[in-house]
């Protein structure tokens, strides 16, 4: 069982085979019931069967990311497509979610050889100082990445940011 009690469990109608395969998928933390084989196909049982036993983490809503040094919040929204999508680690901000208009272009720009060009963002803080290069916005983005176009993105972990996870 692994250390934080959660133990995951693959529900009835797995097949003998199946097992093994949830054995190598779910790993050692997956308890494979092995009663009345109706299918062979393991991945449409296990998604329908597999659950969590134990507490189940509540959902995050929303998310907001804070300047730690001035309090700033730079950003506040939902998760997803229309407000603050995460993706490879990052945050890439909808205009609807952004809380500043302190986040301005420095014009150093920079490439990713599948996301393409993009610009490195300076935070202005109100006391006249700026953090640089704090985040970045894809400027000639990737068309099969819509999600990061012209957006604004910030590292989820950083020293100068403080991400907060609403859940509600």
């Amino acid at each position: 069982m692994p250390a934080n009690g959660v133990r995951l469990s693959v529900r009835p109608f797995l097949a003998e085979g199946d097992a093994l395969v949830a054995k190598i998928l779910f790993g050692p933390c997956c308890e494979c019931q092995l009663s009345r084989p109706t299918t062979r196909n393991f991945f449409a049982v296990a998604a329908n069967f597999l659950a969590v036993e134990g507490d189940m983490p509540k959902a995050v809503h929303s998310i907001r990311i804070t300047h730690r040094q001035s309090g700033l919040v730079i950003a506040e929204g939902p998760l997803g497509f229309g407000g603050i999508t995460p993706f490879e680690g990052n945050l890439y901000i909808s205009r609807n979610c952004l809380r500043t208009k302190s986040l301005r272009p420095n014009w150093v720009p920079g490439l990713c050889i599948y996301k393409f060009l993009y610009v490195w963002l300076d935070l202005r803080l109100p006391d006249g100082s700026r953090e640089p290069s704090l985040g970045w916005m894809y400027w000639l983005p990737n068309p099969l990445l819509p999600f990061i176009a012209f957006r604004p993105a910030v590292p989820r972990v950083s020293p100068m940011l403080q991400v907060d996870d609403i859940v509600g």
